[in-house]
């Protein structure tokens, strides 16, 4: 099974390790970048502000 998670500070090496010892295939998405948080600042609700 191939899983995916979000970065979530450096926790991602924990998964990483946890479930490619249960296995599955982990599929690490790409580093947070300042294009992906100007995205999420355009599409995001009006009462959520970004960092």
């Amino acid at each position: 099974m191939r899983v995916t998670f979000p970065h979530m500070g450096t926790l991602w090496l924990v998964l990483r390790a946890l479930l490619e010892n249960f296995g599955h295939t982990v599929v690490v998405p790409p580093t947070i970048s300042s294009h992906t948080i100007a995205l999420g600042a355009k599409y995001s609700p009006e009462c959520v502000s970004p960092l």
